[in-house]
């Protein structure tokens, strides 16, 4: 009878390594170790560097939702690879299936409301998008727009991204509703996990029937195979 071998992982700060800016703070960065058969790996969380950037230190984000996201998509690599796991898959499957698609959308989208606000007369605001590029993701760019914009404005940039924009949007929105306390992110793996294309279906046509189920498949399958 062959062995089985548990698999463990714990995050932690790598005091090892000068510490970075994190939404207003100092810290280490934050490692996962991951073991298997008395053997182990060491790598820097991706949500932790993903969340480290610019554009995301306006957004609530804690360490504890990083944590979080990361122990589901190592429980996910684990579960999926039950009899045949190893460490050296892991490390491939773990770049692959951590890769965020809001990331991904998040500078096609910004594109998309610089081609709008061009088409529509007023470089100005263009030229507002293209100053906070980097330091700003797109959905905050958008809900500034809603609180400043005449109504009929942000309708009709809000209309015209069903058909010129990724389903940015209408994706955000399906991830707060799934997660309300984790991170403003879509990841491969979680739309690999089993449900999670019925549960949008369900949400789109009661939050945003104007987006097709196919099209946003289509959409997202396009943004992963570019992985």
């Amino acid at each position: 009878m062959a062995k089985t071998y548990k698999v463990t992982y714990k995050p932690y700060f790598n005091e090892r390594i000068k510490p970075v800016r994190f939404h207003g703070k100092d810290v280490h960065p934050l490692y996962m170790q991951v073991t298997f058969d008395r053997k182990s790996i060491f790598f820097k969380s991706y949500y932790f560097d993903l969340f480290s950037r610019p554009k995301y230190a306006e957004l609530e984000t804690s360490i504890e939702q990083i944590k979080e996201q990361e122990s589901r998509l190592i429980e996910y690599i684990v579960d999926k690879n039950t009899d045949t796991f190893s460490l050296e898959q892991f490390a491939q499957e773990y770049k692959y299936l951590s890769t965020d698609l809001f990331d991904l959308m998040d500078e096609r989208f910004k594109d998309y409301l610089v081609d709008f606000f061009m088409d529509e007369g007023i470089p100005r605001y263009a030229g507002i998008v293209r100053a906070i590029y980097d330091s700003l993701t797109a959905i905050q760019i958008v809900e500034t727009f809603k609180e400043g914009f005449k109504p009929e404005l942000y309708s009709k940039m809000i209309e015209h991204a069903i058909f010129y924009a990724p389903p940015y949007i209408p994706l955000v929105a399906f991830v707060r509703q799934q997660h309300p306390k984790g991170l403003i992110s879509f990841p491969v793996f979680e739309w690999k996990q089993l449900g999670t294309a019925a549960a949008l279906e369900h949400f789109l046509s009661a939050s945003f029937p104007e987006y097709g189920i196919a099209e946003i498949k289509k959409a997202i399958e396009r943004y992963i195979n570019h992985i």
